[in-house]
């Protein structure tokens, strides 16, 4: 594991990206990316933020909560925590008894 900590300066979007990020070589993740701009995935950061904000939560508990796919919860929620809007506050068991990080706003 490394010892990456992240940076409030980075942007949860660059205006000069010509897209959101995707997995290199993936069609269908390029695809996903096409399909998001940047007020979607602002839309999308808040909703998770606001989850979040209302009970500190695993990646499970965001996307089962917020109804959306954990592909796409989980890089929402990395994007908040590069910019320090949320911690790790623990560890807690999801459905299959294996500990997850319990995120809570800062």
């Amino acid at each position: 594991m490394t010892n990456w900590t992240p940076s409030p300066d980075l942007p949860l979007w660059s205006a000069s990206a010509q897209r959101a990020p995707s997995v290199a070589g993936s069609p269908t993740s390029a695809a996903a990316a096409d399909s998001l701009t940047p007020s979607t995935l602002n839309e999308l950061q808040k909703r998770v933020l606001e989850f979040i904000a209302a009970r500190p939560s695993t990646d499970e508990e965001i996307a089962d909560g917020l109804g959306i796919s954990p592909s796409t919860a989980r890089p929402r929620r990395v994007e908040l925590w590069r910019r320090w809007l949320i911690v790790k506050d623990g560890t807690r068991p999801t459905r299959s008894g294996r500990q997850a990080a319990v995120w809570r706003k800062v």
